[in-house]
């Protein structure tokens, strides 16, 4: 959270003094549940409380500008974002690869990436219908260590810390919890790693 806020006023900052284009730092690809201020707050449902209607699970074409009612002309551009926050959106899309695939792209180095979503012991995820999958530390293999399956090679993501939440979203014991908290950073990758995708994409 001490993260957040000391991006938060760079962002703001930064949107003060450029107020023909702005660049912003945070995305939050949860504004159907919570809009933040500061934030690009990101929704492909146009009926929801958004400043864009992109679909990250889709095809992201970067660098994009457009214009928005709230934030003005946004720029956004691989390697450009500090921190994505995503809560519904990882259980509900229908394509979680791209839905990484394009989050690895915003993300600086060291840049951060915040899921949100429910777990295995989640009572409300069994009667959701828009819940396509549970979340677990395991949910992120194929972004974090078999990540050339994927087609990245310059980098990938680390699993950083995992916690378990219950429906107040107050930390708790994994038997008791509704969500999981997965925190991922984005990292290069190693010579031995870039190795491995090579042989991996020359088969």
């Amino acid at each position: 959270q001490l993260l957040a806020f000391a991006l938060l006023a760079d962002a703001e900052k930064e949107h003060e003094v450029s107020s023909a284009t702005w660049i912003p730092q945070l995305i939050n690809l949860s504004s159907s549940s919570e809009y933040k201020l500061g934030w690009l707050n990101v929704d492909p449902d146009p009926k929801g409380l958004a400043d864009c209607n992109l679909d990250f699970s889709g095809s992201l074409q970067l660098p994009q500008t457009f214009s928005s009612d709230f934030a003005g002309k946004v720029l956004l551009h691989p390697a450009s974002i500090e921190l994505i926050h995503i809560r519904e959106l990882a259980s509900q899309t229908n394509d979680l690869a791209k839905l990484m695939t394009n989050c690895l792209s915003l993300l600086k180095e060291d840049g951060h990436l915040v899921i949100e979503g429910p777990c295995g012991t989640s009572k409300v995820a069994k009667y959701d219908p828009k819940v396509q999958r549970t979340l677990n530390a395991q949910s992120w293999i194929y972004y974090t260590e078999r990540f050339w399956t994927l087609g990245w090679f310059s980098h990938r993501f680390e699993l950083v810390s995992v916690q378990f939440l219950n429906e107040k979203y107050i930390e708790c014991d994994q038997s008791q919890s509704e969500i999981i908290r997965c925190l991922l950073k984005k990292i290069p990758t190693t010579p031995q790693e870039k190795t491995i995708a090579r042989t991996f994409h020359s088969n």
